[in-house]
């Protein structure tokens, strides 16, 4: 429900306008009821107190266009402000400073920097703050006589790393305090809050604090403490803002829209800039020019040259249309206001009492839980859900209206600012495969517009908010909670074990606990929900892609223009950063980021979005409803098991199979002689397939839960913070001729079977064949999943192949096959020895580009193995 995005850099202080979210208000419902009050089958959506008085701040002219304060000279609404413009110059004196000497490089603080206590006054005026609001502003922008060294508390030093205060793996913005006693950001300004929280957010995403290539991670704690610290600083922001600054939501929104129509004047007066509106159409204009110009500290640049920033060009072009328009300043109140009260409710709804805060982000650290700790972390969802979250469908829709109108003018600058047709064909020029990349025809607005909209035969928004209510109703069962818990628990504990029948014996009760509550929001629904529900979901993963290949256009131009180097935004080959050329790294991570973003399209294409977002009232529900009943009242005590035979890997495979039905495709793994596709079920020609690489599972349509997952795959994995890796062949292969006596990296041309030799029975083999798609969810390691679904084929052997003495690798490679030997004809036949030595994981199927530990994963993903193959004459 929250959508953070840092909007600050530009509206001076539109801290007051922190996120982009949805909307919200001050107001405090009844105590939601929490585990073990009453059971789940008590509660309904109608117990939730749905928040309903949020403001429209365009709804009465006293609200968007309030008068009556003048600021001249030193009187502010007839008060003399010496005082407030003195604070101000020595704070823009301040910042003029740290931008000569290169200790921020931040837009926002630029931007103040050439400001003058008159014209922000002057702002403040027409947004007819009273004297005593401005009082407040004045006094967060100033904050106090310290000007705090950000670099003792966290630094990027020029090699990359971080050092100082906070990048010690115990450290806790909680405990970080001055000699004085008080917390180390008390009293800072504005502009110094803001700028450690973004160190913070950085040190936690940077190289310092990823996870080593072996899969290891030393820098877990270290980089949750990051994350944690960078939480507790942004809640410090807000607390500040609503504790010390305290305007209402309508003179918020009003200070937003008149900052950020003096910070466009500001950028408009500086060297060879000019008018916002000629920025992107008229020859000679500099303003979006000096917003894009990086100043180069090397060469002696002025840090004022340029801001270097694309996003606030883009925002600052969105905002300038967006307030011109018809009742523009009318929309940019209700706009501004939605978002700063919907924090205000944030913060004192979820955030205030630090004890309770700092539970929540303890629990969300944890894997396994007691009871007790359990209970009150679902207690703490269900509170913040009821008391910061459940507007009603009207408030949602209103708010979502107007966000998605002013995101929308966003994106369209996006297209200019980032020049994403040119980089588009550049895409085409780079793609690694025989299809080239389209531009999605699209955008995120489009697709999240679709998400919530309301038609006669279904509504995406309500019956998302169903589902979630539902859930809520169904954490307020004790009993299902502790059950839960214990599942997971068991689950957690067995994973963690060298016991695959304790892990077998967990996930078994896990995947119980979690088909028990689909069982219940299916139960509980109407139809009409459900399949509202459905359709969002099938547009907001819609969306999502979307949006990850959006971002991955902006990067690449971040490289291609030196705004950043391309390790920020993916991990680099070893060998690449070896040979210390950043442009050689830039030339990698631009090339990199393209198959990624040919992967996401591919992937979002294939998913035919609108196609099963039109078929969401079509599913067969209660026939999956059924289906799932069978499943849990099964009898699992009375399988017969073969002698070794795991008793709970059984009874997991079992349920699985149970709920999602496939059946073995192709002859009952028998294969044909002359034409596989020519293979029908029940057919006895052929030869047997003794490798089990044609052997696989496909989903039975027949069966309601196995059709729905067929279709929604890719949806459903989305919806779980899942995504697929699946182990495909390269395409490039060697050539033997004219590549004779040469090593080189290549992705090896042939079968499963070929390449996977190792000592694992056929029955093995054929599990292989059945596994060589997985799933990753967000947070797990790749190294590990992977490790964990099959060790023999992953770890493989070294030595002959179908030896029985093969010596454990002990890497996460596959089997490196012992030399093949080929008779080739150059006149004369010869004899060659070619040895294949796993090398990595690739994302294109040329391999060239590694598949990293570190790298985000947010898309389904097709993964390479790549080979050295050596060849010599026998």
């Amino acid at each position: 429900m929250k959508v953070f995005k840092k909007i600050l850099f530009i509206t001076l202080i539109a801290v007051f306008v922190l996120t982009l979210a949805a909307c919200g208000n001050n107001k405090k419902p009844d105590t939601p009821i929490t585990p073990g009050e009453r059971t789940g089958t008590d509660l309904t959506p109608d117990s939730i107190a749905q928040l309903r008085s949020l403001i429209d701040y365009s709804s009465r002219q006293s609200y968007y266009e309030k008068g009556g304060i003048t600021f001249s000279g030193n009187t502010y609404a007839g008060q003399n402000c010496d005082a407030q413009i003195t604070k101000l110059q020595a704070r823009i004196t301040q910042k003029q400073s740290d931008v000569n000497n290169w200790k921020t490089i931040s837009s926002a603080v630029k931007i103040f920097a050439k400001s003058t206590p008159e014209g922000l006054l002057t702002a403040m005026a027409k947004a007819a703050l009273s004297y005593d609001e401005m009082s407040r502003v004045v006094e967060y922008l100033y904050g106090s006589a310290e000007n705090p060294d950000l670099d003792s508390y966290l630094k990027e030093n020029e090699d990359g790393t971080w050092s100082n205060t906070f990048t010690g793996k115990t450290t806790t913005w909680r405990n970080v305090l001055r000699d004085d006693g008080k917390i180390f950001n008390e009293g800072w300004s504005l502009f110094d809050d803001w700028d450690m929280y973004d160190r913070l957010k950085d040190y936690a995403k940077s190289n310092q604090l990823k996870k080593a290539k072996d899969g290891t991670d030393n820098n877990k704690a270290a980089r949750e403490n990051a994350e944690d610290n960078a939480s507790w600083q942004y809640r410090s922001i807000l607390k500040k803002v609503y504790t010390q600054v305290q305007l209402d939501g309508d003179a918020a929104a009003r200070l937003a829209t008149y900052m950020l129509e003096y910070a466009i004047k500001i950028v408009e007066e500086q060297p060879n800039s000019g008018k916002v509106e000629n920025a992107l159409n008229q020859s000679g204009n500099g303003f979006a020019t000096y917003c894009k110009k990086v100043p180069v500290r090397e060469n002696g640049d002025d840090p004022f040259t340029g801001l270097g920033d694309y996003e606030t060009l883009s925002y600052l072009l969105a905002f300038n249309s967006y307030y011109h328009k018809s009742e523009g300043l009318k929309n940019c109140v209700k706009l501004y206001g939605y978002y700063y009260d919907y924090n205000k409710t944030y913060y004192f709804e979820a955030l205030a009492d630090e004890d309770t805060y700092a539970k929540q982000l303890k629990y969300e650290r944890q894997d396994t839980y007691s009871s007790e700790e359990w209970l009150e972390y679902v207690a703490i969802q269900r509170n913040n859900y009821v008391k910061a979250y459940r507007y009603t469908e009207d408030i949602y829709r209103s708010f979502y209206t107007i966000h998605f109108n002013f995101q929308q003018e966003i994106e369209s600058f996006d297209d200019s600012v980032y020049e994403v047709e040119n980089v588009i064909r550049d895409l085409n020029a780079l793609a690694y495969t025989s299809t080239a990349i389209k531009k999605a025809n699209t955008t995120y607005t489009k697709e999240m517009r679709l998400a919530i909209q309301k038609t006669t035969a279904l509504n995406g928004l309500a019956g998302q908010l169903a589902m979630s209510d539902w859930t809520w109703c169904y954490g307020g069962n004790r009993d299902a909670m502790l059950a839960y818990n214990e599942a997971n628990t068991l689950y957690e504990n067995g994973k963690a074990s060298d016991d695959t029948e304790a892990e077998y014996h967990g996930k078994f009760q896990y995947e119980k606990e979690q088909l028990k509550m689909t069982q219940y929001l299916l139960q509980h629904m109407t139809e009409m929900e459900k399949a509202g529900a459905l359709y969002y979901n099938v547009y907001a993963y819609s969306a999502s892609m979307v949006k990850s290949m959006q971002t991955d256009i902006k990067n690449i131009v971040y490289i291609r223009d030196g705004v950043e180097k391309g390790e920020k935004y993916t991990s680099i080959s070893k060998e690449v950063l070896d040979r210390n050329s950043d442009s050689e790294s830039n030339e990698y991570a631009k090339g990199k980021i393209t198959v990624l973003y040919y992967q996401t399209y591919d992937s979002w294409e294939r998913t035919g979005v609108t196609g099963l977002a039109n078929n969401a009232t079509g599913q067969n529900w209660p026939k999956i409803q059924e289906e799932i009943a069978f499943a849990l009242n099964y009898n699992y005590d009375g399988m017969q098991l073969k002698p070794g035979e795991g008793e709970w890997e059984k009874k997991c495979e079992r349920l699985e199979d149970l709920v999602v039905m496939r059946k073995w495709s192709c002859c009952e793994q028998l294969v044909h002689e002359a034409d596989p596709t020519q293979c029908k079920p029940g057919a006895r020609h052929g030869v047997y397939n003794t490798d089990g690489t044609a052997a696989k599972k496909d989903y039975d349509t027949s069966h309601a839960i196995s059709l729905f997952a067929k279709n929604y795959e890719n949806v459903i994995l989305h919806i779980a913070g899942n995504a697929k890796f699946s182990f495909q062949k390269p395409e490039s292969g060697f050539q033997t001729n004219d590549q004779q006596n040469k090593s080189w990296t290549a992705g090896y041309y042939g079968t499963f079977s070929e390449l996977y030799k190792s000592t694992m029975t056929v029955g093995v083999q054929m599990k292989w064949a059945e596994t060589k798609a997985l799933t990753l969810s967000t947070g797990d390691s790749f190294v590990q999943t992977i490790k964990g679904d099959d060790k023999g084929w992953w770890e493989g052997k070294t030595g002959t192949p179908g030896a029985k003495d093969g010596t454990d690798n002990d890497t996460k490679f596959p089997y490196d096959a012992a030399a093949d030997i080929r008779t080739e004809d150059y006149g004369s036949k010869v004899n060659y020895a070619y040895t294949y030595t796993f090398k990595n994981w690739y994302l294109d199927k040329e391999c060239k580009y590694e598949f990293d530990e570190n790298d985000d994963i947010e898309v389904n993903l097709n993964i390479y193995a790549g080979y050295n193959v050596s060849k010599s004459a026998q």
